[in-house]
């Protein structure tokens, strides 16, 4: 159990462990903080007036702090590795601020049989969650093709993608944020189709190219798309949640090289 201190107008919660303090920034979507000395870190995040500790010891543990020093050590290493660098980003309430926010955009993308059209690796060790707020998908082709009738599968999957296909870099709505290492993007990826989860959303759309101020279907299919999301997070349903050891990607179900999409995600971290 959690050691509770009650003062200074905070509730003070000391966690036991690395992992359940780990557990409690990953589920309360808290900013980490954390301050130093020669002798340790003491790594600290707030929920409204109540303050979650761990201490982290950089060399050896004194008798009596409950913890093990291969345990210390493990969470030392994760702690410099994967929180350290991301840690004491300025607290700003959600309400006025929103959480951090980024856009990842993927241009011209020819489809293909099986191709990731653009997806995210989150990293076990990236200590963030990410959720998909908003997917856009946009038939860019205007000169006289071919097209079909285009399949595609919003996927989760939670083994690391074999190639990496064409990495992309998220950007952020706010300069200041920015994201984990362990956090990548990219088109083209090569994905285990065993790792994949059922569909979270289907689409169908033309390949056909568009013509501006046709009466035909591909026009008035870009029309919507230029103004609405294929998927938006509603207020009332949880967004689809992207946690660290997952991935999530836009997958093409159709055999053909016809036609071009422009491919756009925006996520939210916490």
């Amino acid at each position: 159990m959690s050691r509770i201190v009650i003062g200074s107008g905070l509730v003070q919660i000391q966690a036991e462990s690395w992992t359940e303090m780990r557990q409690l920034v990953s589920a309360k979507r808290l900013l980490p903080q954390f301050s130093e000395d020669s002798l340790s870190y003491t790594v600290f995040a707030l929920d409204g007036q109540v303050i979650y500790t761990f201490t982290i010891w950089k060399g050896a543990v004194p008798a009596g702090h409950g913890i093990t020093q291969t345990e210390n050590d493990v969470a030392k290493a994760d702690f410099e590795a994967a929180m350290k660098a991301i840690g004491n980003a300025s607290i700003i309430s959600p309400s006025s601020a929103g959480d951090p926010t980024f856009t990842i955009y993927a241009s011209t993308v020819i489809p293909a049989l099986g191709k990731s059209m653009l997806g995210l690796w989150n990293g076990a060790a990236s200590g963030t969650v990410l959720r998909l707020q908003e997917l856009w998908l946009r038939n860019v082709t205007t000169t006289a093709i071919t097209g079909v009738l285009d399949a595609f599968h919003l996927l989760r999957f939670d083994r690391a993608p074999s190639t990496t296909g064409t990495p992309l870099s998220a950007t952020p709505h706010d300069s200041r944020d920015s994201l984990p290492a362990q956090v990548g993007f990219a088109t083209g990826a090569t994905i285990d189709p065993l790792s994949e989860s059922v569909p979270l959303r289907p689409f169908l759309i033309s390949s056909d190219e568009f013509v501006p101020g046709a009466l035909d279907a591909e026009f008035q299919e870009h029309v919507w798309d230029e103004h609405l999301p294929r998927y938006q997070a509603s207020p009332r349903t949880r967004p689809i949640t992207v946690r660290p050891g997952q991935g999530l990607h836009l997958k093409c179900l159709t055999s053909t090289l016809v036609g071009a999409f422009d491919v756009l995600m925006i996520f939210t971290q916490g």
